[in-house]
């Protein structure tokens, strides 16, 4: 067990980077000492607090803060490269999702985290939403039975990305991590047909079927084309109907013609996955969100992808 201020630090400060450093500088239990990363722009642009050193490269800010804990928000393809290194010095990792851009990378994740004895967090935020974590809850109450169907819609503006993952992997990772937690079961089959709008390398958009191992069926419908961002889900189950609003922090639940709104107090997932992250640096208590859920949201991801790009007409 760590005792003391423990110190950590952000390396990546793109949009999720100076979200962490923001909800990490207000944090009573964290001393955030460090951030890192290579283009001058993004230093100057993130605010920091007082005592926080500022870094072009991560790997000399790795060897002389010797943080605790070290949050990863660089680009998806540099996820292993990073968090190993990490490791390797004795840092428990937050790692971004998704967990990296391909299986083989995911598990030499997880390896590197056996061998130095570190927790892996992986940093699926939905799970830490007010409105999910209710509707987790009045699911494991067992009055509504079995899930049968799960429908997600995750819809984001069009802005310039990195072109080496699609929104399968980029955003659809997001619901499959969550249809995984709440029916408790892998995905058998999954197919997907899917669109390349603004590049040739990685579709835009998506719609996906999936059938789990319960029976469940889910589906996807992700792009990053849309005029306004949306988060939502259904869960059908065999006497109920829910509905979460992921941004409004919204549950809706309907039981035959009653339909009612529960009260869902709202809170930033940021600070609770962040809060469960330094439980796993002072406790080394198990993540919520562990390397293994993130290699499975990951593999169905890539599956998708791959069947959008096997039934693509050109």
């Amino acid at each position: 067990m760590h005792t003391g201020e423990l110190k950590l630090c952000v390396i990546g400060l793109g949009n999720m980077g100076r979200n962490h450093v923001r909800a990490l500088a207000s944090d009573a239990r964290a001393a955030l000492v460090g951030v890192s990363d290579p283009s001058l722009d993004a230093r100057e642009r993130c605010p920091l607090p007082r005592g926080a050193r500022v870094y072009d490269d991560w790997r000399r800010m790795l060897d002389r803060e010797r943080p605790d804990g070290v949050v990863v928000a660089v680009p998806a393809d540099r996820h292993v490269e990073v968090a190993k290194a990490a490791l390797a010095r004795g840092a428990h990792a937050l790692v971004e999702k998704p967990i990296a851009t391909t299986e083989a990378g995911a598990r030499e994740l997880m390896a590197a985290a056996t061998e130095h004895r570190r927790r892996l967090m992986v940093g699926h935020i939905e799970r830490f939403n007010p409105a999910v974590r209710e509707l987790a809850r009045q699911l494991a109450g067992g009055d509504a039975g079995r899930i049968v169907q799960l429908e997600a819609r995750r819809h984001s503006p069009y802005r310039a990305r990195v072109d080496h993952v699609g929104v399968a992997i980029d955003l659809a990772t997001h619901d499959l991590e969550l249809m995984h937690f709440l029916t408790g079961a892998r995905v058998t089959r999954a197919h997907a047909e899917t669109r390349r709008v603004s590049a040739d390398t990685r579709e835009d958009m998506m719609c996906g079927l999936l059938r789990f191992e319960t029976g469940a069926i889910g589906l996807l419908d992700v792009s990053w084309m849309a005029p306004a961002k949306r988060r939502e889900l259904s869960v059908v189950t065999e006497r109920a109907r829910f509905d979460v609003d992921y941004l409004a922090q919204t549950l809706v639940v309907g039981r035959g013609d009653h339909v009612r709104r529960v009260d869902v107090e709202r809170a930033e997932p940021l600070r609770g996955e962040l809060d469960a992250f330094l439980d796993c640096v002072e406790h080394d208590a198990p993540p919520l969100v562990g390397a293994a859920e993130g290699l499975e949201a990951l593999r169905v991801a890539i599956a998708l992808a791959e069947s959008g790009r096997a039934g693509e007409a050109g």
